[in-house]
């Protein structure tokens, strides 16, 4: 595994980070969000599956071969004034919904690199900061990761259920000592070389951390 960090500016930022990640993904990757209540997991999360709803629709509509010709999204130049473009199904005025699965615990969608799983696991009961295998596989965690892609929040709750080459990303505020913008985030992630190598993590370069 080969550690990176990330600078985030603002909530912007955090949409268009997590659209550029989604551009890094395969069908069988395991994306696990850590940090506190208001980190940005959600935003992070939002970001993502739009940028791979709108993928899929357009394939459809376009008749492309999906999932072979796609290119990295640039990452926008904030510092510039450049604006991150709202990413919204063809012809649709507004942004493709994604319901949080805080209370329905997992959400699913179609992807042009399979079917996308959205869990959250705040709400399962933990023993010793962990929940029941039990748990998990009810809520299909384990059908889960076998079907598609898999994005986790909360995922440090179960990190002894998932596999050793999961993308874990911590999100943090910056060290309380320093001055930073509120809505600045530092994410810290950990991945196996092989992710980090994949052509389109080259989007992600604009985030890295110093």
């Amino acid at each position: 595994m080969e550690t990176r960090s990330y600078r985030i500016a603002s909530e912007a930022a955090m949409t268009a980070f997590g659209q550029a990640v989604a551009q890094t993904l395969g069908g069988r990757d395991v994306i696990g969000l850590i940090g506190p209540l208001g980190a940005g997991k959600s935003v992070f999360a939002r970001g993502l599956i739009r940028c791979l709803i709108t993928d899929h629709i357009t394939d459809h509509i376009t008749g492309r071969v999906t999932g072979r010709d796609k290119k990295p999204i640039r990452a926008p130049n904030l510092s510039a004034g450049e604006a991150t473009p709202a990413l919204a199904a063809p012809d649709s005025p507004t942004p493709v919904p994604v319901p949080s699965p805080t209370f329905t615990l997992l959400e699913t969608y179609d992807t042009a690199i399979g079917q996308l799983s959205h869990l959250d696991l705040y709400r399962l009961p933990l023993t010793d900061g962990q929940i029941a295998p039990g748990d998990a596989h009810q809520l299909g965690l384990d059908d889960a990761m076998a079907g598609g892609p898999v994005l986790i929040e909360w995922a440090d709750r179960a990190l002894d259920l998932l596999p050793p080459e999961t993308i874990l990303m911590a999100i943090a505020p910056p060290n309380a000592t320093e001055t930073h913008d509120d809505t600045e985030r530092h994410i810290t992630t950990a991945a196996p070389h092989a992710w980090f190598a994949r052509p389109q993590t080259a989007a992600l370069l604009p985030y890295q951390a110093p």
